[in-house]
C-alpha cells in the first residue's frame, strides 16, 4: 500500500541519531525510510515498533513525527482488532466490522474474502480509515470456486447466496426467482459466478416438471409456476417432463419439449422418492417431482406421503433416509480451527458448536435443523487423537504469526502471542481446551524454512494493493 503525509503508518527503528532517528516502513510500497524529528529525552531503541505521523514525502524518503498522547480508546498502527470481513470494495479487499473501532470510521482488511473471520493488524490510519492486514485467520471467507446456493432475482442478473445474503452477478437475466446452485468465479468490487445447478430455473436444455393445461399447449412449472409452450396439444390435465428448448428475455416466454409423461398419483399415497440434495424437492419413482415439507440437505432415499395433488405435489417426510434428524448420529470431517465440516456420508455442510482442536473425522451428534440452514452438530469425541498437556512438539515457526506448523499431524500449534521469527521451533503443550495451545522453548533458524528472506508472510509487498485511495 501507498502512503501520503499526515498519514498513520507504522515504523520500526532502524538508526538513532542526536536529533533524529530513521525509521524502516516495509509494509509501505512508496517510502524506502523516515526520518524522525526527535529530542534528547527520546527513549528509543532500535527495533522498537512506533506509530509515525507522515509530515511529509519526497521521492521514496518520508519525515515525520512519533504520534504521542494517543487516547486509550484510539487504534494505532501496530494495533490488531478481531473483525469480519464483509463486503468486498476492489480485488483483495473487503471493508470490515467489529465491535468498537474507537477513532476508525471504516475499517478495510488487505488480501481477505467476504465473510473471514481474522485478527488483523492496523498498517495505516487515514482521515478516519484504517487498512490492516490479516495476521491469523480464523475462519476463511468466501472463496472463488466456492459452489453454493442461490436464489434469483425475477427480471435480474443478481442472485442472493442463501447463507449470507451477497450478491453475486450471474451475467443474464432469470425469468423468475427461484433457488439455485452458483459458482463463485470472481471476487472484485463485485461477487460475479456462474449458474452451475439450475433446478427450476427456465435455461434452454434443462429437463422440468409441469403440468399441462387442459385442451391447451400450455404447461405450467411445478414449482416455479411460469408458462411453457409446448410442442403438441394436450386435452387433459397430467404431468409431463418438458425440456426448455428457448427462452426468450424479451418477450418473458419459454418454449419447450415435452419428453417424459406421467400419472399424477393420489392424496394419501405414501411412495418413495429420492430427496434431491439442496432443496425441497424429491424425484418420486414413478417418475414425478414432491414439494417435501422440510429442507434435503442431502440427496437421499425417503418415504413421502403426499397431502397435496394439483398444480404441484407436495408431501410429508414420514422415513428420512440419510436426511439430518435432531438426535443422529453421523461422521463429519472437520478441519483445525474452523466451524465449518462435512457429513462425510451425506456430503452436506454442517456448523460446529465450537471450531475444531484438530483435522480428521469424527462422530458427531445432530443438536438442530433448522430450514436450510447448516445442521448444528456437535463432535462427541476426538477418538484419544488429541496431544496430552506437557507434551513435546517440534515444527516451523514464522513472524507475525501465532501457530507453529507441525509436520505429519492432524494440527498445529496456536502460540499465545506473536511468534517473532522464522526458525525450527521446539516446545511443550500447555492447553487443549478450546484449541491446542503451545509454548514455544526455542526457535533455531532453518534456512530451509525462510530462503528467500522474506519477512513478510502475510504478502503486504506482494501487490496486494497499490494504493489505500479507495
Amino acid at each position: 500500500m501507498n502512503a501520503k503525509p499526515d498519514d498513520l503508518i507504522l515504523g520500526e527503528i532502524s538508526a538513532i541519531g542526536t536529533n533524529h532517528a530513521r525509521a524502516s516502513v516495509p509494509q509501505v510500497n512508496n517510502i524506502e525510510e523516515v526520518v524522525l524529528e526527535i529530542d534528547e529525552t527520546s527513549r528509543l531503541i532500535p527495533g522498537e515498533a512506533v506509530p509515525i505521523r507522515l509530515l511529509s514525502l519526497d521521492g521514496g524518503r518520508g519525515k515525520g513525527v512519533i504520534e504521542e498522547g494517543r487516547y486509550s480508546r484510539h487504534f494505532f498502527p501496530g494495533d490488531t482488532v478481531e473483525v469480519t470481513a464483509k463486503e468486498p470494495v476492489q480485488a483483495g479487499v473487503c471493508g470490515a466490522s467489529a465491535d468498537s473501532l474507537g477513532n476508525i470510521d471504516r475499517l478495510f482488511v488487505v488480501g481477505t474474502t467476504p465473510e473471514t473471520h481474522l485478527r488483523a493488524r492496523i498498517d495505516l490510519v487515514r482521515d478516519g480509515r484504517a487498512f490492516a492486514r490479516p495476521v491469523t485467520v480464523h475462519s476463511e471467507g468466501i472463496q472463488v470456486g466456492d459452489v453454493l446456493p442461490a436464489r434469483t432475482r425475477a427480471g435480474d442478473s443478481v442472485a442472493d447466496l442463501t447463507l449470507n445474503g451477497y450478491s453475486v452477478v450471474l451475467g443474464t437475466d432469470a425469468l423468475i426467482s427461484t433457488d439455485i446452485r452458483v459458482e463463485i468465479e470472481s471476487i472484485d468490487d463485485e461477487i460475479r459466478g456462474s449458474v452451475v445447478d439450475p433446478k427450476q430455473l427456465p435455461v434452454e436444455g434443462n429437463q422440468i416438471e409441469a403440468v399441462t393445461q387442459s385442451d391447451s399447449r400450455l404447461a405450467v412449472a411445478r414449482p416455479g409456476g411460469y408458462d411453457v409452450e409446448t410442442d403438441r396439444h394436450l386435452h387433459t390435465a397430467q404431468g409431463v417432463r418438458v425440456e426448455i428448448t428457448e427462452v426468450d428475455q424479451a418477450s418473458k416466454t419459454v418454449n419447450g419439449t415435452i419428453v417424459d409423461e406421467s400419472a399424477l398419483p393420489t392424496v394419501g399415497d405414501t411412495v418413495t422418492a429420492t430427496a434431491e440434495g439442496g432443496s425441497r424437492l424429491a424425484s418420486a419413482e414413478a417418475g414425478f417431482s414432491i414439494e417435501l415439507d422440510r429442507h434435503a440437505h442431502c440427496t437421499s432415499e425417503v418415504q413421502v406421503e403426499l397431502t397435496s395433488v394439483g398444480s404441484t405435489i407436495e408431501g410429508q417426510v414420514v422415513e428420512a433416509g440419510s436426511l439430518p434428524t435432531e438426535g443422529d448420529t453421523i461422521e463429519v470431517v472437520v478441519s483445525q480451527g474452523k466451524r465449518w465440516a462435512e457429513c462425510s456420508s451425506g456430503g452436506y455442510a454442517v456448523t460446529l458448536e465450537s471450531p475444531a482442536l484438530i483435522d480428521g473425522r469424527f462422530s458427531a451428534v445432530v443438536e438442530e435443523v433448522d430450514g436450510a440452514s447448516n445442521p448444528q452438530v456437535e463432535i462427541v469425541s476426538y477418538d484419544g487423537k488429541l496431544p496430552d498437556v506437557g507434551e513435546r512438539f517440534s515444527g516451523t515457526a514464522h513472524p507475525m504469526s501465532d501457530t507453529v506448523e507441525l509436520e505429519d499431524a492432524a494440527y498445529d500449534i496456536a502460540i499465545p502471542g506473536e511468534v517473532g521469527k522464522y526458525g525450527r521451533a521446539t516446545g511443550r503443550i500447555t492447553s487443549v481446551e478450546s484449541r491446542i495451545e503451545g509454548e514455544i522453548d526455542e526457535i533455531v533458524k532453518d534456512r530451509s524454512v525462510n530462503v528467500s528472506g522474506d519477512e513478510d508472510p502475510v504478502g503486504s509487498k506482494n501487490h496486494l494493493i497499490h494504493d489505500t485511495s479507495l
